[in-house]
C-alpha cells in the first residue's frame, strides 16, 4: 500500500458495485495474501490510535481507491 487514505468524517458516495468490489479484493487478499494483508492493516493500524473498525474502513476505501485506478 503506497498511501493511507484520509478518510472524511461526511457521508461518502459509493455505489454498490464499487463496495462490493472492494469486498471482494478485501476477501481475496486475506485469502490468498495473508502476509500482504495482516502487514497493510497493521501498517495502518501503527499510524494511529482509531480504533480497528475505522482502520478497516480506511483500508476499504484504500481498496476502492485502487481499485477505480485505469488499469
Amino acid at each position: 500500500m503506497k498511501e493511507v487514505i484520509n478518510m472524511p468524517e461526511d457521508k461518502l458516495t459509493i455505489t454498490l458495485s464499487e463496495l462490493g468490489e472492494a469486498f471482494s479484493e478485501w476477501d481475496r487478499r486475506y485469502c490468498e495474501e495473508r502476509d500482504r494483508f495482516d502487514r497493510e492493516i497493521s501498517v495502518l493500524l501503527d499510524k494511529t490510535s482509531e480504533s480497528y473498525g475505522k482502520v478497516c474502513a480506511r483500508y476499504l476505501l484504500q481498496i476502492v481507491k485502487e481499485n477505480s485506478r485505469p488499469q
